[in-house]
């Protein structure tokens, strides 16, 4: 949960390229990671997003393709 919050940019490509690795060398298949940080939204290969309704204090969770991400 929010794993960059005290990291600089270059600790993050760090945890990135941790991340990368347990997945393409030791065969991890499942990596979550809770983060607002764009750096690893925009590694991601699937996202969730979650929101809460102020008025009915409800969330909702919608899975999304990060490919599908709008450009900013």
């Amino acid at each position: 949960d929010e794993p960059t919050v005290f990291l600089d940019s270059g600790h993050v490509s760090q945890l990135l390229e941790l991340i990368e690795y347990m997945r393409t060398e030791i065969g991890v298949e499942q990596i979550v990671v809770v983060s607002h940080d764009d750096e690893l939204v925009d590694a991601a290969d699937n996202l969730v997003h979650v929101a809460k309704d102020a008025t009915t204090n409800r969330s909702t969770v919608e899975r999304r393709d990060s490919t599908a991400l709008p450009a900013d």
